[in-house]
């Protein structure tokens, strides 16, 4: 019995001695792993630059023609296809063998391998979150540009509608008092975390009109900041549209990840890799870390969309509705407030003094900076600034989710009690739903920054411009179909239309636009449409209708009969049979516009050849009064002729059609909020 205890003692002995040689061995694994992760890391970002740089170097040799083809293949070989070829090559070399076996011994020659492995698709993780969260602000893109035309709207219709007249005073009342009472970044903290979306637009439009006004102005850079003479732009000009192409190409550059983004990653990546060298490595301190860098990347776009907000608010200035004679505006409890502050109408932007501009010695080669550049992070540069800023922003976000979904969230549930794992989802996720509510609106005021001012860009005015004339072919052409289904239908002409008592918003701003058609159609530019005019227009644009059924058209668009029709008479007619009806849902505008697009097309394929030769597009585009250049006339039937085939199809007219289908919905500002 003694020797068989003996025995036993002996051998849980050695047992112990193992485990504790086991756990002491732990300690240099883990920092080996940790170790052999950051380096990876770092290995991963070093080719990833290489690729990149590789693929600037190739497209910049290349010539304009051969670009696109380069570009394409590019697009078949992507970064991540890359890595995981490098991969595989290493690997079928054993190279991974050999160097494990150096670090971990003999006995985990895979060990480097797998490591390897898991920081690869790791990395695939966070490239796909990092895409999700760029196509998350492309959807939100939709909303964004809506908001931006009905904005658009309301500042055109300003002078002509009432009731918008009223709301942009309120929007700008608000704007103001948001930048009254948001005066330090830690009330704007506050501030975000509760303002609703109708304040939140309202404010918005508030900004949207200041901005506007300014854009159109093109004022001076210098005293005395007067407004340029001739700037090409006139009231009506879509800044919506300019808008809009602005984020779609600021969207661009942020997909195209630039060598000092990956470089700050692997900053970052060093830096983690000493905060877990100094905590020994251990999971759990590791993982609260983690949470609280994600509050810190919270808490710096606060800060930034802070920033950007306060560069709009010194770029806008006040806005003069042209009904409001005195300068002052009734309130609804119909005392009397100024509409403007007494002491000047001129940006914030221009009372920045001489001595905060940068001295001669310390400017930057060939730009003199201005007052607008001391606004801006990084001075003249400030547009590269904060795209490279959203860059980093939407990788370290999606690598902060992506870590927390596939080693912090797992580690959690497997190694800490149930509450504790609760508690650290739900402090985790907090950071970044505050920055998905907050995106949309941040990624529209970091357009408008970049867009305005010195940083304006006339390639997208001009374009912005070519689709100002197309919306009115557009329009023209709807138009004319309406009056050739007119000419074949008995039932268009059973009563004189006669104005409705009321319209509303939407319908009152599509008069406005109606008149565009009207000086469209007027070839002679006198102002009034003849009936031989019209007769002629119809000729060109489609069979010719009978005398009988023109005549009826005639009575339509001129009920006194002295052979003119004037603005006013066509405006009644617009209106009774071209608005659309406010009830259509969504199903049914769809059918609406493929049946017209259809019916426009087949008026000019007289041949039913199922296409129309651009040459023959061209003839109607010279028909309407609208002046394009040949210059804009090419751009515009390239956009058209998508496979370049040299005509026109009717899937091809169907998208002409829907791209300018904002032209025929029915829009309504938002009810202000309470109190207002």
């Amino acid at each position: 019995m003694d020797i068989s205890q003996s025995a036993r003692r002996v051998l849980e002995d050695v047992v112990e001695n193992r485990e504790q040689e086991s756990e002491d061995e732990g300690e240099p694994n883990a920092f080996a792993v940790t170790t052999s992760v950051v380096g990876i890391i770092l290995f991963l970002i070093l080719l990833t630059i290489a690729f990149e740089e590789g693929k600037h170097r190739i497209l910049h040799a290349a010539t304009k023609n051969t670009q696109p083809i380069i570009q394409s293949l590019f697009g078949e070989l992507t970064v991540l296809g890359f890595l995981s070829l490098f991969t595989f090559c290493v690997t079928r070399m054993g190279e991974f063998e050999r160097l494990s076996v150096r670090i971990f011994g003999q006995q985990e020659e895979q060990e480097l391998l797998e490591i390897f492995e898991l920081v690869h698709y790791m990395l695939f993780g966070v490239m796909v979150f990092f895409v999700v969260s760029v196509l998350g602000v492309v959807h939100g893109t939709k909303k964004t540009e809506e908001d931006w035309f009905l904005m658009d709207l309301a500042c055109r219709s300003a002078d002509h509608v009432r009731g918008v007249a009223d709301k942009l005073h309120a929007a700008q009342k608000m704007a103001s008092a948001q930048k009254e009472s948001t005066t330090s970044w830690f009330s704007y903290l506050l501030h975000t975390c509760t303002s609703t979306n109708s304040s939140n637009f309202y404010v918005d439009l508030g900004l949207f009109a200041g901005i506007r006004n300014e854009f159109l102005l093109d004022r001076a850079l210098v005293p005395p900041f007067d407004p340029a003479e001739n700037t090409g732009l006139d009231q009506d000009f879509n800044f919506s549209s300019y808008l809009s192409h602005s984020l779609g190409h600021n969207l661009a550059h942020i997909v195209e990840l630039e060598d000092k983004t990956w470089l700050f990653l692997g900053l970052l990546t060093i830096l983690y890799y000493v905060v877990l060298t100094l905590t020994n490595c251990k999971m759990h301190i590791f993982a609260w870390i983690w949470i609280g860098s994600g509050w810190v990347l919270f808490l710096f776009r606060n800060y930034f969309d802070y920033h950007i907000l306060n560069i709009l608010y010194d770029m806008s200035s006040p806005v003069s509705l042209a009904h409001l004679q005195d300068g002052t505006k009734r309130d609804y409890d119909g005392e009397k407030t100024p509409l403007f502050p007494s002491n000047s109408r001129l940006p914030s932007w221009t009372e920045i003094g001489e001595e905060r501009l940068p001295s001669d010695s310390n400017r930057s080669v060939g730009k003199k900076l201005t007052r607008q550049d001391v606004l801006f992070w990084g001075g003249r540069n400030g547009p590269e600034v904060y795209r490279l800023v959203n860059q980093i922003h939407f990788l370290c976000s999606s690598a902060y989710v992506t870590l927390l979904l596939l080693t912090f969230y797992p580690y959690m549930f497997q190694e800490r009690p149930l509450p504790t794992a609760i508690i650290y989802i739900v402090l985790s996720l907090l950071p970044f739903l505050f920055l998905i509510m907050t995106l949309r609106r941040s990624a529209a005021h970091v357009t408008m920054v970049c867009s305005i001012g010195v940083h304006r860009m006339p390639q997208t005015i001009a374009q912005v411009l070519r689709e100002e004339k197309t919306d009115r072919v557009v329009r023209s052409l709807v138009l004319m179909q309406k009056l050739q289904y007119l000419a074949g239908s008995s039932e268009g002409f059973t009563k004189t239309p006669t104005a409705t008592a009321v319209l509303s918003l939407s319908q009152e701003i599509e008069l406005l636009f109606a008149k565009k058609t009207f000086h469209a159609m007027d070839t002679s530019g006198n102002g009034q449409i003849e009936v031989t005019e019209l007769r002629t227009l119809m000729d060109r644009l489609g069979s010719p209708v009978t005398d009988s059924s023109f005549q009826a058209i005639v009575m339509l668009l001129d009920p006194n009969g002295d052979g003119i029709i004037t603005l006013e008479e066509f405006t009644l007619f617009y209106q009774q049979n071209v608005l659309l009806h406010e009830d259509k849902n969504e199903r049914a505008t769809n059918n609406i516009m493929k049946e017209l697009a259809h019916q426009i097309f087949h008026q000019f394929d007289k041949d039913n050849t199922h296409s129309i030769t651009l040459s023959e597009f061209k003839a109607v585009l010279e028909t309407f009064n609208v002046d394009f250049t040949i210059d804009e006339m090419g751009q515009l039937l390239n956009e058209i002729d998508h496979d370049n085939t040299g005509s026109i199809g009717v899937h091809e007219f169907e998208d002409l059609l829907e791209n300018h289908r904002y032209l025929f919905r029915s829009y309504h500002l938002p009810p202000l909020p309470l109190g207002l």
